[in-house]
C-alpha cells in the first residue's frame, strides 16, 4: 500500500512541475523578444531598464522603446516648450481645448538626476521582425528650445512635475532643420 500512494504523489508532483514549466515557457513567448534581441541603443553607458514592445496600430509597426525611456505612460505627454530658464521648463499641450484656447502652462522642473534624452529614431529603418527600434541619445536643458514637443516621467509637487526622465522631440520647420 506504500508503495502505490508513493507512486500516486510522484505522479502528481511530476504534473505539477510540468505545467509550471509550460507557464513559464508561455510567459517568456508572450513578452516579446529577449534584450539581447533589441537592446540596440546609442548613448553613453549600459541600458538601465529593461526594454519594452508597444504594438503597432492601424497597420503601422510597433516600436521596441528604448531601455532609456521608463516602461510607464509619461506623467506628461505632447507638451511642447515655450520657455527654458535655469533648470525650469515652461511647457502648453500641443493640442487647443474646446474653446479654442490653450490650456495653462506646466512647469516642469529638472534636477542634478534628471536623464533627458533626444529622440533619433529612424523610422524608415525596421528591425527584422517589423518594429522600429527607438532610439534615443543624451540631450540636455541648455539645448531645448521653443517649439520642442517633451514626454515627462516624474513627480507632482504642488503645481510642478518635477521631472525623472524627459523625451524630447526636437522642433523641426518644414524643411526639415531644427528650429531655431
Amino acid at each position: 500500500m506504500n508503495k502505490k500512494i508513493w507512486i500516486a504523489i510522484g505522479g502528481v508532483i511530476g504534473i505539477v512541475v510540468l505545467a509550471v514549466i509550460a507557464y513559464q515557457v508561455m510567459a517568456m513567448r508572450s513578452a516579446g523578444p529577449s534584450t539581447s534581441q533589441s537592446a540596440i541603443i546609442s548613448g553613453a553607458g549600459a541600458p538601465t531598464r529593461a526594454p519594452i514592445i508597444e504594438p503597432g496600430r492601424d497597420g503601422r509597426p510597433g516600436f521596441v522603446l528604448a531601455t532609456q525611456q521608463p516602461a510607464r505612460q509619461p506623467d506628461l505627454a505632447y507638451n511642447q516648450v515655450v520657455e527654458v530658464r535655469d533648470e525650469v521648463i515652461q511647457t502648453e499641450p500641443l493640442e487647443k481645448g474646446n474653446s479654442g484656447q490653450i490650456s495653462t502652462l506646466t512647469e516642469i522642473v529638472t534636477t542634478n538626476t534628471t536623464e533627458i534624452y533626444k529622440d533619433e529614431t529612424n523610422f524608415d529603418q525596421l528591425t527584422a521582425d517589423g518594429m522600429i527600434q527607438r532610439v534615443v541619445v543624451p540631450y540636455s536643458v541648455e539645448e531645448l528650445k521653443p517649439g520642442d514637443t517633451l514626454f515627462v516621467w516624474g513627480s507632482n509637487r504642488g503645481d510642478r512635475l518635477v521631472a525623472d526622465v524627459i523625451l524630447v522631440y526636437v522642433c523641426r520647420t518644414e524643411t526639415g532643420e531644427e528650429c531655431s
